[in-house]
């Protein structure tokens, strides 16, 4: 039963994490788009829409379906190729450390055995 709790703990940390620094990167495109007004509307639809997903699928994640797991973990994946791209040409720290923070939480989410504990009991009810 602990081990289930860990699970959820860790299950929720992540969707918070992956939300949260989704939120900062949109703020953050957004911050580099001031000068293109065009490019600042289209930067907000798509992260209001990748926000929406993500929140999504962490949902379905948390009531154990497979699938979605998968799929958050090819986000995270992406995003952080994206980021460690616009890193090598931006030079931000902050960029590395999200991409860092996004391949580490993918990790987690596919091999930790408290996340699988808790989405197959999840899954079962």
């Amino acid at each position: 039963m602990k081990s289930e709790i860990k699970g959820r703990n860790l299950l929720l940390t992540i969707g918070c994490i992956a939300i949260l620094f989704d939120l900062l990167s949109t703020v953050f495109s957004i911050y580099t788009f001031l000068k293109e007004p065009s490019l600042i509307s289209y930067t907000i639809s798509q992260g209001i829409f990748r926000l929406l997903i993500e929140i999504a699928l962490v949902i379905f994640c948390y009531k154990g379906h497979a699938w979605a797991k998968w799929i958050l973990c090819v986000i995270l994946a992406f995003s952080s190729i994206i980021l460690l791209l616009q890193y090598t040409s931006s030079g931000s720290f902050i960029l590395l450390i999200i991409s860092i923070i996004y391949l580490v939480s993918g990790a987690l989410l596919l091999t930790s055995p408290y996340i699988k504990e808790f989405m197959a009991n999840q899954n079962s009810k």
